[in-house]
């Protein structure tokens, strides 16, 4: 099973945010970070939609969208996002020494959406396994997953300030591929 980190949040957008400072940081350290963040919008039709961010590259893919207000707890899940998601842990994986997977929650711990894509990212034992998970799911996301405490590098706890998100990075930069390479 992989090493893995964790950050978790009362909501995905704060989870979210984080994620994309702990990768600006690893990056500025030279971390290779691969795997995707979401991030929310709204449509042509002015509908809100969430979208799957390739961190290797940049590439945006739809996720989901809210058809209108009224209906909030009803989305509409193309599945390309799922399969992108699928396809950038692919090719991430030789590349990335961390591999972010943001929000992962009910969709996932129920089998689908992402879950073969974190499936996949945990059975990879040389990458550091970052994941986003609300607070109020950790645990599912947890047991779902079998994650493993002694196989945990990190978790930040939000919101935190500055010297706990910068000790965050220091911990997975060092429990990436290279930086084991360069102790031994």
């Amino acid at each position: 099973m992989a090493r893995w980190a964790l950050i978790s949040g009362e909501t995905g957008d704060e989870n979210t945010a984080y994620a994309a400072k702990v990768v600006a940081r690893l990056e500025a350290e030279g971390v290779r970070c691969g795997g995707f963040l979401q991030s929310k919008g709204f449509d042509a039709e002015g509908r809100k939609r969430h979208d799957l961010v390739h961190i290797g590259g940049g590439e945006r893919t739809l996720l989901v969208v809210v058809p209108d207000d009224e209906h909030f707890c009803s989305m509409a899940l193309p599945g390309t996002g799922f399969d992108a998601a699928r396809r950038w842990i692919e090719e991430d994986a030789s590349r990335a020494e961390v591999l972010v997977l943001d929000r992962i929650g009910k969709v996932e711990v129920n089998g689908r959406g992402h879950c073969a894509a974190v499936v996949e990212a945990l059975r990879m034992e040389s990458n550091v396994i970052l994941l986003c998970a609300s607070a109020y799911r950790l645990f599912y996301v947890v047991e779902k997953f079998g994650l493993r405490e002694e196989d945990l590098v990190a978790a930040l706890e939000l919101p935190v300030g500055d010297d706990e998100l910068d000790a965050f990075v220091r911990d997975i930069a060092a429990s990436t591929p290279s930086a084991r390479r360069l102790s031994s």
